[in-house]
């Protein structure tokens, strides 16, 4: 399953998935708690419980998802999985628990495949995973259901650092940059905190040795075409809700 000391002794070649498996299992039952929780008087009501926006799949109000923001800020696929689950489950907390536990266990999952992109050894991937999974700092944002769009986010991101990387290693397959460029607008309008995406895509840069300074800079452009505007949505709409009174 890890990779043998012995190169001549090959691993399972279903390893990857087994491991996945392992990992998504002792995440799950660490995180299983979660599942009895119920919505809370912080954030909950504001987001989920009394939001009109989540009580319809309607054409209009999916017009109304996209071109609202929601406690300052900028969610609407966000929101749009809450309406989803209101839609099917009406009010009821365990589901929402349960695909926040859900997604948390694909970022894990993706934790683990991005490492081995990296040609990191089976051992030194499983190991961040599990500790990427199973960390109390990641607790809040699968076990508070308004904290959705941390773990949607992260899916979103992930995934695209993850299809970045395959374009990087497979000879620049454009294929894989549309579909990083197509995610990584899905985790912007997830949370805007995936602003950063650019940065750290740079950053895969480097570590893969790219010296073509100027040509990573041009690869990142059409990220920035989205980010950007995205990106000032929620500072307008927090730069208004702050003002100190001047009296």
């Amino acid at each position: 399953m890890f990779e043998s000391i012995n190169p001549a002794v090959r691993p399972h070649p279903y390893a990857n998935l087994v491991l996945i498996v392992i990992l998504c299992v002792i995440t799950f039952f660490s995180y299983a708690p979660v599942l009895k929780n119920h919505f809370i008087n912080f954030d909950d009501p504001e987001h989920i419980i009394e939001q009109p926006l989540v009580k319809s799949l309607s054409l209009d109000n999916l017009s109304k998802i996209f071109s609202t923001n929601v406690n300052t800020t900028y969610i609407p696929l966000t929101m749009l999985s809450f309406a989803v689950e209101y839609h099917f489950f009406k009010l009821n907390p365990f589901i929402y628990h349960l695909d926040n536990l859900f997604m948390h266990l694909g970022v894990v999952s993706l934790v683990f495949l991005f490492c081995i992109e990296l040609r990191l050894n089976r051992l030194t991937a499983f190991t961040a995973a599990l500790l990427f999974g199973l960390h109390p700092m990641h607790v809040e944002s699968v076990a508070w259901a308004t904290e959705r769009k941390d773990v949607l986010y992260t899916l979103f991101y992930l995934s695209s650092m993850l299809v970045y990387l395959k374009f990087l290693n497979l000879e620049r397959r454009k294929v894989y940059y549309v579909l990083a460029l197509i995610l990584g607008f899905f985790s912007m309008l997830s949370k805007p905190i995936a602003v950063s995406l650019p940065l750290v895509l740079l950053l895969i840069d480097f570590l893969k040795g790219r010296t073509d300074i100027k040509q990573c800079l041009i690869d990142k452009i059409p990220f920035l075409l989205y980010i950007i505007p995205l990106a000032k949505l929620t500072h307008a709409e927090n730069a208004s809700a702050y003002v100190v009174d001047p009296s």
